[in-house]
């Protein structure tokens, strides 16, 4: 019995969308002629269908399901064989992290802050810490974030 329906990349393998069958009323396996995705039948319980889609893709040559490890961002894309990451792309994911981590600590340069030094120099490493990603590191948890000063509060309120 069909569970569900997979459209696939013919280049890559990777799955474009997955779908509950539709009882006796489904596409053909094969080549889709209007989007130009390979239909592919799933018979058995694959469980959530979107870490699924994350964690497998097809391989035309053995016709099976191949386990691979979560894309390592929201913007790296299956090449057919690994995960590839462009690192401009990468790096404005950096920025948007780091964006967030100088909002956090905008108080420590207000006039009435004393001992602005430890809190400048990481501000800084902050802003430097983009342009010196060399396109090795893929996951933002593995980016190499600066330390703020521990000799003074994380955050603003006093």
């Amino acid at each position: 019995m069909i569970k569900y329906i997979a459209k696939v990349n013919t280049d890559t393998g990777e799955i474009i969308s997955l779908a509950f069958a539709r009882g006796s009323n489904n596409p053909a396996e094969g080549l889709n002629d209007s989007d130009q995705l390979y239909i592919i039948h799933i018979t058995e319980e694959i469980g959530p269908g979107d870490l699924f889609m994350k964690t497998h893709y097809y391989n035309f040559d053995t016709q099976e399901w191949v386990v691979r490890e979560e894309p390592p961002n929201p913007i790296a894309t299956w090449n057919g064989s690994s995960w590839d990451t462009d690192l401009e792309g990468f790096r404005n994911l950096v920025r948007e992290s780091r964006d967030r981590l100088l909002a956090d600590c905008d108080w420590t340069q207000m006039p009435d802050v004393e001992q602005k030094n430890g809190w400048l120099a990481y501000r800084q490493q902050l802003r430097d810490l983009p342009a010196s990603l060399d396109g090795t590191i893929t996951r933002l948890e593995n980016v190499p974030w600066p330390a703020p000063p521990s000799n003074l509060p994380a955050s603003g309120g006093e």
